[in-house]
């Protein structure tokens, strides 16, 4: 077994060979993976290549293999092109092209068109091997966590390190109060990671974290999701609503200014659909609010 680095060679791999590889690195390394002839491949959590137009799904679609396996618990999270594309991975051209597959299954089954929805199910059948709801029960987790990890960019990575080594020099210096010193130095670096602007107010370096937000946010709102998003820091939020503006996003917003009365507004307001994105900080999420 091989946990695949980009360094590593492919070229040479030989008989009885496995390869383990996260799908980031199978989109950073593409062309390394589509260039070798594997004798089979399996992607778990297969939900990850749902989209056809992300990268991530070009590069599975890539691979070259003699037999290929998908093993999802989600197979449809949104709606039925997810698993058009699933089935282009494993059997291309079972399902013809998006737009026929649109045509003959997805739009008439989202129309409520039975006919329809029993001759997919025929169709796909014997490729799926499925364990039931009730099969799997006790093994279900009460809801799914994804981490997501942001790495700074170069710049912000230089002044992330001027700032901490001003914030030593600013501890070393600081008398009897020095544990409070010590909070407010950590502070300041941890409001940097999440927007540079926080700390350096006019500053033009791009935010790593508010790159990373906007479009996991466009994923989420492309496929008819809602969203909460919470932060510590209310100026963040301030950050995130002038994004929100500028693509015409419309959201609620909620922090620990709000009046009570136009607290329960807003939540209701939400509730009720009026918004695809919730703004709460922290302070004001805490309590009172379910």
């Amino acid at each position: 077994v091989r946990s695949y680095s980009s360094n590593r060679d492919l070229s040479q791999l030989g008989p009885f060979d496995l390869v383990v590889a996260s799908y980031g690195m199978l989109q950073q390394d593409a062309e390394r993976f589509a260039g070798q002839h594997w004798h089979s491949v399996v992607l778990d959590e297969a939900q990850a290549i749902k989209n056809a137009s992300t990268k991530r799904s070009q590069a599975a679609m890539a691979l070259n293999a003699d037999f290929k396996m998908l093993a999802s618990g989600t197979p449809v999270e949104n709606h039925l092109g997810e698993l058009w594309n699933l089935f282009r991975f494993i059997n291309p051209g079972l399902l013809g092209s998006k737009e026929r597959f649109a045509e003959r299954f997805a739009n008439p089954i989202e129309n409520g068109n039975l006919d329809a929805r029993k001759h997919l199910k025929k169709l796909i059948q014997p490729f799926i091997l499925r364990r039931t709801k009730t099969q799997v029960l006790r093994e279900l987790p009460a809801r799914t966590e994804i981490t997501l990890q942001v790495e700074l960019s170069d710049t912000e990575r230089h002044l992330y390190e001027a700032l901490r080594q001003q914030a030593v020099d600013n501890i070393a210096n600081t008398g009897k109060a020095k544990a409070m010193q010590v909070l407010a130095e950590i502070t300041k670096l941890r409001r940097f990671c999440c927007n540079p602007k926080l700390v350096v107010k006019n500053t033009k370096i791009t935010a790593s974290k508010m790159a990373v937000f906007a479009q996991t946010l466009a994923e989420i709102l492309e496929n008819k999701h809602k969203a909460l998003v919470f932060s510590q820091f209310v100026d963040h939020l301030e950050i995130v609503r002038e994004h929100l503006d500028q693509q015409a996003i419309n959201y609620q917003y909620l922090d620990g200014s709000t009046p009570a009365a136009e607290r329960k507004k807003r939540v209701d307001n939400f509730q009720a659909g009026e918004g695809d994105v919730f703004l709460i900080s922290l302070k004001a999420g805490g309590t009172g609010l379910n």
